[in-house]
Order: structure tokens, then C-alpha cells, then sequence
């Protein structure tokens, strides 16, 4: 018999991360279906139901840890699960004001094909090299600020993570970008060169 979710969230709370994964595997993929449902396909190309599910346990996780998640019974954990995902769905169609029907591709059809596409060994190595180099140009909060982004955290969460205000974030995380620019424009000049 499987073990209870309210169990595995209790192992989890005493440092187990087999039972972060376990709970993953056992509810991750159902999540990914109903958010992929209730995505109309017009906002499919706009938002990947993965994304909103890893959202969805980052908050869960986060918040259990913090108290604010009680478990009485075994099915609480899955109605949760729900409700949270069903949230994150909805606010993310509602906070987007531009019906994606009517938005023009801001990329011609040959530019749009590069990005869209599957990253080959070439792209892999000239972006880590670009990597390497922004964060040899950040300070020490800046290369933790980036790491934290890279691994999918919001800027809300960021914020928590380092008791700082969200707009200290945003204007950190604006520096990173104005930085990846520079880095992206002196490689560009390089290659041009060459």
C-alpha cells in the first residue's frame, strides 16, 4: 500500500527530500493535465503547465514548511494541490491584458525557428561561456540573486529568501540584465571581428 501524503509531508518537513520527490511523482503529472486543460489553447503557447505545476509545489513546500499547510486527512493534500494549481492558472491568464489572438510575432518566421528550437552542444558551450562571463562581472549577492532566478524563483520569493524588499529584487535583478546585455553585445562585437 502507498505510503499517505500526509505522511511524506511530514518526512518532508524533517528534512527528507525523497518524500518532496515522491509527492512530485505521485501528483506532479495529474497537476500538469488539469492546468494543461485549463489552459485554453489560445494561452497555451504563453504559459507551459510544467511551469505552473513547479510554481505550485514551490509554493506548497514553501508554505507547509512555513505552517501555513495543515493536513487532517489524506486527501487534503490532493483538494490543495488543486485549488493552488487552479489559482496559479487563473492569475496567470488574468494578469496578462493582450489576447494572444491579436498579438503580432515580434519575430520573423527564420528568427523565431533559432529560439524556438532545441539547443544544440554549440549553443550549450557559447552559453556557458556568456554565463561564466556575467558572473564573473556581478558581485557575490548578484551571482546568488541570479542563481536563485536561474532556478526558477520568483522575485517575491527571492525577496523572502533574502528578507529584502521586491523592489530591491527588481532593481538588482535590472543590473544582471544590464549587465547579460553587455556581456551578450561584447561577444557580439567579438564574433563580428573574427
Amino acid at each position: 500500500m502507498a505510503e499517505k501524503s500526509t505522511d511524506l509531508v511530514e518526512r518532508w518537513r524533517e528534512g527528507d527530500e525523497d518524500a518532496a520527490s515522491q509527492l512530485h511523482e505521485r501528483y506532479g503529472e495529474r497537476l500538469v493535465q488539469l492546468a494543461r486543460k485549463r489552459l485554453a489553447n489560445k494561452w497555451q503557447g504563453r504559459f507551459d503547465p510544467e511551469d505552473v505545476v513547479q510554481s505550485v509545489f514551490r509554493t506548497m513546500f514553501r508554505r507547509t514548511r512555513s505552517g501555513s499547510f495543515e493536513f487532517q486527512k489524506d486527501d487534503d493534500f490532493w483538494k490543495l494541490m488543486v485549488t493552488i494549481t487552479l489559482n496559479k492558472v487563473r492569475n496567470k491568464v488574468r494578469g496578462k491584458k493582450r489576447d494572444p489572438d491579436r498579438e503580432q510575432n515580434q519575430f520573423d518566421d527564420g528568427l523565431a525557428a533559432i529560439i524556438c528550437r532545441e539547443p544544440g552542444t554549440l549553443d550549450l558551450v557559447v552559453f556557458t561561456d556568456l554565463l561564466k562571463e556575467v558572473q564573473r562581472r556581478l558581485s557575490p549577492i548578484e551571482q546568488h540573486l541570479l542563481t536563485l532566478r536561474l532556478e526558477g524563483h520568483t522575485q517575491d520569493e527571492i525577496a523572502e529568501k533574502n528578507e529584502v524588499d521586491v523592489r530591491t529584487v527588481r532593481r538588482r535583478l535590472m543590473k544582471i540584465r544590464e549587465k547579460v546585455a553587455e556581456v551578450a553585445a561584447d561577444s557580439e562585437r567579438r564574433t563580428d571581428a573574427t
